[in-house]
C-alpha cells in the first residue's frame, strides 16, 4: 500500500511539473482614429505594452496580433445651403497602395475597396454614402529579443496608416465636391509563452517523494 501511494505522489508531481512546461501571459491594447486623410496618415499612434519578466521563467516565444476594422466610404461635401443632387461619386483604394494599418512587430493589413454610388442627393454639408466595413487580422512571431526584462519594463509601440486612391463625382452644380472618408480602429495583442522557474517547494516536494520511494523499495526488499 505504502509502495502505491508513493507512485501515485510521484505520478501527480510529475503531471504538475508537466502543467508548468509551458504558460502564458497575454495583454492588450485597443487603438481607434479620426478620419484617415486621403494621401497622408493622421497617425501614428502611441501606446505601450508591458514586457516579459524574465524572473519568471524563460520566454519561449512571442505573438504580436493586429486586429483592425476599417470602414470606407464615398464623402460628397455640398457647400450651398440647400440640398443638391448628382449623378455619380466614387472611390476607389483598388490601386498598389490602398487602405494600410501597420503595426507592431512587422504586423500590416492592407484593403482595397472600390466604392461607386448614386445618383444621390446631398444635403447641405458632408454626406457619407455607401460605407462599406471589414476587419481583418495580422499576426507575426518575432524575435524574442528586446521583449523580456528583469522586473518586467515597458514596450513603446505604434500603430500607422495610410490611404492612398482616387476619388471624384458627376454633378450638375459646382457647390458639390467629392472625396472619400476613412476610418480604422482595432486593438493590439501580446502573448508571451514561456517556461516558468520552479518554485522551492516544487523542489522540496520532488526531492522527498523521490526519498521516500526509495526507502519503501529497501523496506520492501528486506522483506522479500
Amino acid at each position: 500500500m505504502k509502495t502505491r501511494i508513493c507512485l501515485l505522489m510521484l505520478a501527480g508531481l510529475a503531471v504538475s511539473a508537466s502543467a508548468m512546461a509551458q504558460m502564458i501571459q497575454s495583454y492588450d491594447a485597443i487603438f481607434s482614429a479620426t478620419q484617415i486623410a486621403v494621401g497622408s496618415p493622421n497617425y501614428p499612434i502611441d501606446f505601450t505594452l508591458p514586457k516579459f519578466d524574465s524572473n519568471l521563467g524563460t520566454l519561449q516565444a512571442v505573438s504580436i496580433t493586429l486586429t483592425s476594422t476599417i470602414d470606407a466610404s464615398v464623402s460628397v461635401y455640398n457647400s450651398s445651403s440647400a440640398s443638391l443632387t448628382f449623378d455619380s461619386a466614387f472611390a476607389d483604394f483598388s490601386g498598389s497602395n490602398g487602405i494600410n494599418v501597420t503595426g507592431p512587430g512587422g504586423t500590416a493589413i492592407t484593403y482595397h475597396p472600390s466604392i461607386t454610388v448614386g445618383p444621390g442627393t446631398a444635403n447641405p454639408g458632408q454626406n457619407s454614402f455607401g460605407t462599406v466595413e471589414q476587419t481583418f487580422q495580422s499576426t507575426v512571431s518575432p524575435a524574442i529579443g528586446g521583449y523580456e526584462a528583469a522586473g518586467g519594463g515597458t514596450l513603446n509601440l505604434a500603430v500607422n496608416s495610410s490611404a492612398i486612391g482616387a476619388y471624384g463625382i458627376t454633378k450638375e452644380s459646382s457647390s458639390l465636391f467629392g472625396g472619400s472618408a476613412v476610418t480604422a480602429s482595432g486593438d493590439v495583442g501580446i502573448t508571451y509563452t514561456y517556461s516558468p522557474i520552479p518554485e522551492p517547494a516544487t523542489y522540496a516536494a520532488l526531492l522527498g517523494a523521490a526519498a521516500l520511494g526509495l526507502v519503501i523499495r529497501r523496506r520492501k526488499q528486506v522483506v522479500v
